[in-house]
């Protein structure tokens, strides 16, 4: 396989399958749609207006990261 085949091959993203995450009105990420129903189920996440952010009572650093971690951590 050619070089620029295989450019060809991985080429394929698409952002309409894919919600922006925010924090502080900036983009930090995307989350796929096929993800939201599992990281709404926590009550740190907000969708409005097809954007993703955390909930305005995690101000700092150190909170948003235990928060993010617990979900992921405890996924079964």
């Amino acid at each position: 396989m050619s070089y620029l085949q295989r450019i060809k091959e991985n080429n394929n993203y698409i952002e309409e399958d894919k919600i922006p995450f925010l924090i502080y009105n900036k983009r930090v990420g995307q989350i796929r749609k096929e993800y939201l129903e599992y990281i709404l189920s926590s009550d740190i996440f907000v969708l409005k207006d097809e954007i993703l952010t955390l909930k305005e009572s995690l101000k700092s650093f150190d909170e948003r990261s235990y928060g993010v971690k617990a979900i992921f951590i405890n996924k079964t």
